[in-house]
C-alpha cells in the first residue's frame, strides 16, 4: 500500500496525499511543519478522512487545515472544494 504520494504541477500546486497507514497525528503533525515553513503559512491545506468525530475536526483547523471532507465523499464536492481554494489561493 501507498501510505504517501506527493504531486507537483507546474503551476505551483502541490497535492500531498497520506492513506490509511499514516495515522491521524501524522497529518496533523505534517500540516504544522508545513504552515512554518516560509511561503506556505497560506497554502490550502485540506483533510480528507473517515474520522467524522467534531474533535477530529476541530483538530485539523486547529493544526492549519482550510477545510475538511469527509469519506466516502462526493466527487462532485471534492472537485467543487478543491477548485474553490485554487480560486482562493491564486488571487
Amino acid at each position: 500500500m501507498v501510505s504517501r504520494q506527493s504531486i507537483v504541477r507546474g503551476n505551483g500546486f502541490r497535492g500531498d496525499y497520506h492513506g490509511h497507514a499514516d495515522a491521524p497525528a501524522r497529518r496533523i503533525g505534517a500540516t504544522r511543519q508545513i504552515r512554518r515553513l516560509p511561503g506556505y503559512e497560506e497554502t490550502p491545506i485540506l483533510a480528507m478522512t473517515a474520522n467524522a468525530f467534531a474533535e477530529d475536526k476541530a483538530r485539523c483547523f486547529e493544526a492549519g487545515m482550510n477545510d475538511f471532507l469527509l469519506k466516502p465523499f462526493d466527487p462532485d464536492v471534492l472537485l467543487s472544494t478543491v477548485l474553490r481554494w485554487l480560486q482562493h489561493s491564486s488571487a
